[in-house]
């Protein structure tokens, strides 16, 4: 091949790419946004399928509220507030079980710069409620007798 021949050529194949491109729709990205474990969840995806984009951001948005009702400390019927306000030991799923001896895990390797057991002293102060608060000393002392255990 000649290389007027190979130049030739690549101009045919650029302004046939030229030409399809110019073709293909042109849309932003697919877009769905929720209200999930106390924030804004907005998913993007560049994709034209919407049918496959729907499936996949339902699915992700499914998950994302079967790990809420385990797991968030704003609902009051969750695993998690269940066992922050339980006196006794309480039956919990695998899943939460397993989330709960990694954050174990976590506090034993950090020394405790990670400690999954302050929840009951930080809320003594009512700022995720709205409804801020200075505890009292005793209330303190109490919530204090169950950190680190």
């Amino acid at each position: 091949m000649t290389r007027a021949a190979a130049i030739l050529l690549f101009l045919v194949f650029l302004a046939l790419a030229v030409f399809v491109l110019q073709r293909e729709e042109t849309t932003g990205p697919l877009v769905r946004t929720r209200l999930l474990m106390g924030t804004v969840i907005e998913i993007r995806v560049a994709d034209r399928d919407a049918g496959r984009f729907d499936a996949a951001v339902s699915e992700a948005f499914a998950e994302m509220a079967a790990i809420e009702k385990l797991m968030s400390p704003h609902l009051p019927e969750s695993e998690i507030s269940r066992i922050s306000t339980a006196t006794e030991p309480l039956p919990v799923s695998s899943e939460t079980g397993e989330v709960l001896q990694l954050a174990a895990d976590m506090a034993k390797r950090s020394g405790g710069a990670f400690d999954p057991t302050v929840g009951r002293l930080v809320s003594l102060w009512g700022f995720a409620e709205g409804e801020p608060r200075l505890p009292a000393e005793a209330e303190i002392a109490q919530a204090l007798a169950g950190v680190g255990s």
